[in-house]
């Protein structure tokens, strides 16, 4: 993991950089870097982490392994350092996997109730063979507002989501209101975590955040899966960063989304 598990990048003093097994010269992401490299280089069938920005989603898809962060409530905390203390509901403990398949099959090891993990929702878990694309509404796309994705990144989202169509599922090229905030909000609260900021700051931040969450609830009201990208480009090398300033020029029409 990266020093104090933040950071686009899994290295610290002590044991240096994280290869990604696929490539050496690019990284696994972070902060769970270094089990998702364990994963994708065949050391690990499963392995767990914590994510409250990214740090379960960017390694998997860095390592081309399957993540999940779960839905707040799924899976308890107790043991997992200072998420324990429930102080941030971003935060949670979550899978990583080779596959969609296995993932599937540690899920049900870690949800449920502990007795001891108070947000811990009572919810069976569903069977995902049940699921029926055709009854599902699909939102998707490849430009959060923020940073472009590249043409490579833009073409694999599509297809996803249309293979989702071919299946039956109802598409929209739709972007969730509000998330070009998402980022700014949670910069807000790492600085209250840090003691960077005042009390009354954070209460702003705290009021946003679910003004935010209200947005999403409402748009998720009306679709069932949200396809996009995980990050703008593939792994990158050590040291940079996984952006890109390339004008986004995809749309369900040019890529025949629509038939």
């Amino acid at each position: 993991m990266p020093t104090g598990g933040g950071g686009g990048e899994t290295t610290n003093p002590l044991h240096g950089q994280t290869n990604n097994p696929y490539d050496t010269r690019v990284h696994p992401g972070s902060s769970s870097g270094g089990e998702a490299a364990i994963i994708a280089a065949g050391g690990s069938p499963h392995g767990l982490g914590s994510d409250s920005g990214g740090s379960i989603r960017l390694p998997a898809h860095n390592c081309s392994i399957a993540g999940l962060r779960p839905t707040v409530g799924r899976v308890p905390a107790t043991g997992a350092g200072h998420h324990g203390d429930l102080c941030d509901h971003r935060s949670q403990v979550g899978l990583l996997a080779r596959s969609v398949a296995d993932r599937a099959l540690a899920f049900p090891l870690i949800a449920g109730e502990d007795w001891r993990d108070a947000s811990i929702v009572a919810m069976p878990i569903g069977d995902p063979a049940g699921v029926e694309l055709a009854h599902c509404r699909v939102a998707f796309y490849v430009h959060d507002g923020i940073t472009a994705a590249t043409p490579a990144t833009e073409a694999t989202v599509c297809a996803a989501a249309r293979s989702l169509a071919d299946r039956g599922a109802q598409l929209e090229e739709r972007v969730p209101p509000g998330i070009d905030q998402a980022w700014d909000i949670t910069r807000g609260v790492w600085q209250w975590h840090r003691g960077e900021t005042t009390a009354g700051a954070h209460l702003r931040v705290l009021a946003r955040w679910n003004r935010l969450r209200s947005k999403m609830l409402g748009f998720l009201q009306h679709h069932d899966l949200i396809v996009c990208p995980v990050a703008a480009c593939p792994a990158v090398r050590h040291g940079e960063t996984a952006t890109t300033t390339r004008p986004s020029c995809s749309s369900i029409r040019s890529l025949q989304l629509t038939g």
